[in-house]
């Protein structure tokens, strides 16, 4: 084992600090307007053949009597989507009020699941465009669920691997803004690819509290990577309201400690109570081996804090955010350690320090 170790070091996933305190779920509304339409605009993460993308609906005040589109479409000279729906496919039954809208088919030239699918090559500009199947009937009303980006990012003038943009009432003029679509892009070969830090197939997000006290004592990450790296501290997405928590890593026993460190909500006089925040813990370097489980979770004392979480509708979705499907959410009970549900993880993420470049650079392109 050679560890080649990387100045600075790789946070990884990439902390959310990008987004709104509290809202995950900033909305889009389609209403009132027969031409409107809603678009995540994104750089093609790799080479091959898109079969379809999905997104997740928010309050369908009144079911859209024709149906919702699904197309993608090419990007114009103003950098916004053509509006030619050059492969599409509709949805017309299963549109209610927070719901993960799978398309039935691929998106097509014609629509139909016999139909040609769009190739595409990593590094071009390509469209999701949500739009109204048919004509807009009166009164119907419904919500694409977007996370907001920060206003800094959204605005500076540099690339970046995706934007979203909405148009008017009159179907044609563009607007862009910070709300980025919940979505998840689908290949032919049915896996769904990572294309941002700035996208994720978020379902939904909630937190939980806990204590010392509490039947779960400790929550947090459970996870692998393919090849051996170095590890010298993780980040947790937290409030603390008042209480004084470790960030522990664990060994695959899930019983010794390979790293730890303790907050409070005056720690570096920069963390205040009751907000939501993301704590950068250090220790000293440790070597994690390839195709080994550890866990990095929080464990507070006697008063609560809250650690912050999301979901997303299946665990294939997970290898569309950083880490992939093999990241999930861990929790200790009774004191007991469990896995209940691999569409869940945690605000959570390591520091790596180093790779083993032994184990072969093709395994950690992967992960990046």
């Amino acid at each position: 084992m050679s560890i080649e170790l990387i100045s600075g070091g790789v946070l990884l996933p990439t902390p959310p600090g990008r987004f709104g305190t509290s809202n995950f779920t900033n909305n889009i509304t389609m209403q009132t307007n027969n031409q409107g339409h809603i678009a995540l605009i994104f750089r093609v993460p790799k080479t091959g053949t898109l079969d379809s993308f999905e997104f997740r609906l928010g309050t369908v005040a009144d079911t859209p009597d024709n149906g919702i589109r699904l197309s993608f479409q090419d990007v114009n000279s103003s950098n916004n989507p053509d509006l030619t729906q050059d492969q599409f496919c509709d949805v017309t039954s299963a549109i209610s009020t927070d719901q993960w809208i799978v398309p039935p088919g691929p998106l097509t030239h014609d629509g139909t699941s016999g139909g040609t699918k769009r190739s595409v090559t990593l590094g071009d500009y390509v469209c999701a465009v949500v739009s109204w199947a048919g004509a807009y009937v009166a009164s119907d009303s419904w919500i694409v669920v977007g996370v907001t980006q920060n206003a800094t990012i959204q605005t500076l003038n540099i690339p970046r691997d995706a934007y979203n943009a909405h148009t008017t009432n009159n179907g044609s003029s563009w607007t862009r803004n910070q709300n980025v679509m919940s979505l998840a892009l689908k290949y032919d070969d049915g896996t769904y690819a990572f294309i941002s830090p700035y996208v994720y197939p978020f379902k939904t997000r909630q937190s939980e509290t806990f204590s010392s006290a509490s039947a779960t004592t400790e929550r947090g990450l459970y996870f692998r990577l393919p090849f051996s790296y170095q590890c010298d501290g993780a980040w947790a997405r937290c409030s603390l309201f008042g209480a004084s928590l470790d960030i522990v890593l664990y060994d695959s026993d899930g019983t010794t400690v390979l790293g730890s460190q303790n907050f409070n909500d005056t720690t570096g006089g920069v963390i205040f109570s009751s907000t939501e925040c993301n704590l950068s813990a250090r220790w000293a370097p440790v070597t994690l081996l390839a195709n080994t489980y550890y866990r990095v979770v929080v464990k507070p004392g006697a008063t609560s804090c809250i650690l912050w979480d999301f979901n997303v509708e299946s665990n294939a979705h997970l290898t569309a955010v950083e880490g992939g499907s093999d990241w999930i959410y861990t929790m200790k009970t009774s004191g007991s350690w469990s896995e209940p549900d691999n569409t869940r993880r945690p605000f959570m993420g390591i520091r790596m320090s180093g790779v083993d470049i032994g184990s072969g650079s093709a395994e950690v392109a992967h992960v990046f």
